[in-house]
């Protein structure tokens, strides 16, 4: 599990969201005006016109795009008490994105914002203490704004309160509420807690084993392009558990997991192409995933190779 963290790879997604404590109305009348029309709203103050008008400038939406401008109407809003603009600029800083990259300045206004209960800065602030960006690193003050933020239904956070009850490393090991977090993440199309669902599933921990709910939950991760769940249902096809055997459907998995580098599902396409499995066999294609799986690391995947080429 240290290497799931290790590679866990938060990527923020800019939105137009309206600012808490600004009126519904003026949140919804700001997303029909033109970058024109806002400009009076945001220049008299208007924190909800402020942001958005920053968003149209980070994104070039109807305006030529300059993220340093949009830096500056974020900040004003974000000035106001606005925790959308708070938690954006916060990003921004964190990024570089239209200013000079600072950990600390980014942790400040994700602080602030999440001092209001805005579940992305939540997010954002668990990250930091995960990884020490900003602050010193400290997993249990990680723990606890993943918690504030997968409690007001952040599905990155409910990903990671899943990941620390299962790993129990700053909290009681729970397999329980680590599926239960897992489900809710996965309700929401987060694609690395259905594949760990599914492994719940598939291994009878914290629920009773189920392979054909692990080949449901596999499938999800997989059609979401999560290359852990391409393989595993790749796995489940070749074995026969919890769907009907086919090779032909192991090896079209293993292939769209092997092309992400992973490098089980590498591996097995080797195997497949070595004997025919779902495909025709090709020495020569076998040889290559097999080098490619031991390149990254695979255990049995360089005597896998150094067999076929005695063959030569």
């Amino acid at each position: 599990m240290a290497k799931f963290w290790n590679n866990w790879v938060l990527v923020f997604t800019l939105v137009a969201l309206a600012c808490g404590g600004c009126g519904q109305s003026n949140a919804k009348n700001v997303k029909q005006m033109t970058i024109a029309e806002l400009k009076p709203e945001a220049d008299a103050g208007n924190p909800v016109a402020q942001f958005e008008r920053g968003l149209r400038f980070f994104d070039g939406k109807g305006v030529l795009k300059d993220q340093q401008i949009a830096v500056e109407w974020f900040q004003k809003a974000a000035e106001q008490g606005a925790p959308g603009a708070q938690d954006t600029l916060g990003v921004c800083y964190s990024f570089g994105h239209g200013v000079k990259t600072n950990q600390q300045e980014a942790v400040n206004w994700w602080r602030k914002a999440a001092e209001q209960d805005w579940p992305d800065a939540e997010h954002s602030l668990g990250i930091a203490y995960l990884k020490g960006f900003g602050v010193p690193e400290d997993k249990k003050e990680s723990f606890k704004w993943m918690l504030k933020a997968a409690g007001h239904g952040n599905a990155n956070a409910e990903l990671a309160a899943g990941l620390f009850y299962e790993t129990g490393e700053v909290v009681e090991q729970n397999y329980i509420k680590a599926v239960e977090w897992y489900r809710k993440a996965a309700e929401q199309e987060e694609a690395n807690a259905q594949t760990s669902l599914g492994l719940f599933y598939e291994k009878g921990v914290g629920v009773p084993k189920n392979d054909a709910e692990a080949a449901k939950w596999y499938r999800l991760a997989a059609e979401n392009g999560e290359d852990r769940g391409q393989f595993r249902l790749g796995y489940l096809y070749a074995k026969g558990d919890g769907v009907t055997q086919s090779y032909e459907e192991a090896f079209k998995w293993f292939q769209k997991a092997a092309e992400q580098e992973n490098s089980n599902a590498q591996f097995c396409l080797g195997v497949c192409y070595r004997d025919g499995d779902g495909t025709k066999t090709n020495l020569d294609e076998a040889r290559l995933w097999f080098q490619s799986a031991a390149t990254n690391g695979f255990p049995k995947a360089q005597e896998a190779l150094d067999a076929l080429q005695n063959k030569k």
